[in-house]
Formats: C-alpha cells, sequence, structure tokens
C-alpha cells in the first residue's frame, strides 16, 4: 500500500479538517514573526513525514502558553501595557475615593497647588477714601 498525497496521507489530513474547530486570526509584531518563521524552519528541519505550518506551530506555542508564563511575565506584560488615560477614566468611574497622592499630581500638572492659598484682608488705603482721616477725630 502507497500512501501518497492521493491515499491514506490526505484522508487523515482531510478528517482532521472537518472536526468542528473554530478558528481565529491573532495579530503578531514584525519580531515575532519573525521568531516564528525561525522556529519553523528548525521543527521542519530534517522532517520528512510531512511539514509543519505556521499555524500548527502557533497552535502548538498557544496550548502550552498558560504553563509557560508565571506571575512576573504577567506583571511585565501589564506595565508594557499600560495606560495612563484609561487607568485614570477608570478610576474615576470607581465609587471609591480617587487617591490624595494622585489628586496632588493632577492638580500639580494644571499649577495647582493642593489647598488654596488664605486670602489676605484688603489694606486700609482701599477702604479709606483719598482724604487723610484723623483717627482721633472719629473716636
Amino acid at each position: 500500500m502507497e500512501n501518497s498525497d492521493t491515499g491514506m496521507g490526505k484522508t487523515l489530513a482531510k478528517e482532521s479538517k472537518n472536526e468542528d474547530q473554530e478558528s481565529y486570526r491573532v495579530s503578531v509584531s514584525k519580531e515575532a514573526n519573525a521568531i516564528l518563521e525561525e522556529v519553523l524552519a528548525k521543527v521542519n528541519s530534517g522532517f520528512v513525514g510531512g511539514k509543519v505550518q505556521k499555524w500548527d506551530l502557533a497552535n502548538y506555542v498557544f496550548m502550552r502558553l498558560k504553563d509557560l508564563i508565571d506571575d512576573d511575565d504577567i506583571k511585565n506584560m501589564q506595565a508594557d501595557c499600560f495606560d495612563d488615560r484609561e487607568a485614570l477614566w477608570k478610576l474615576s468611574k470607581n465609587e471609591h475615593e480617587i487617591p490624595a497622592a494622585l489628586k496632588k499630581a493632577i492638580r500639580e500638572a494644571y499649577g495647582l497647588t493642593e489647598s488654596p492659598r488664605k486670602r489676605g484682608g484688603k489694606l486700609n488705603t482701599e477702604l479709606s477714601t483719598s482724604k487723610n482721616v484723623d483717627k482721633l477725630k472719629l473716636a
């Protein structure tokens, strides 16, 4: 029996493609794609039993991803993707009070002090007439 493209190999491929599997698209950076291509070349090098496609490799990696990423990786990824505006927006929608340090930073960014300065009393010259008044005569 011959295992050619028209034989058993093609039948198995068709059966696996007909399963109820949903597919999704993922966009990757140019650098990530280059690494994927490099690893793909290594996987297919010397492989005579078939050919691993890019989506096969990506699925293999994604299926094992949860075992590869730890809490430090998650924190680093969150730090890389942190958006100040989105964080402020979500914080403003929160029912809790905005932290004092953040309030102070926002006020300083707009050139305002944390608490308003007390205004001094008006000078006597502003309240008096232009004529000199003898204080003893008023008493």
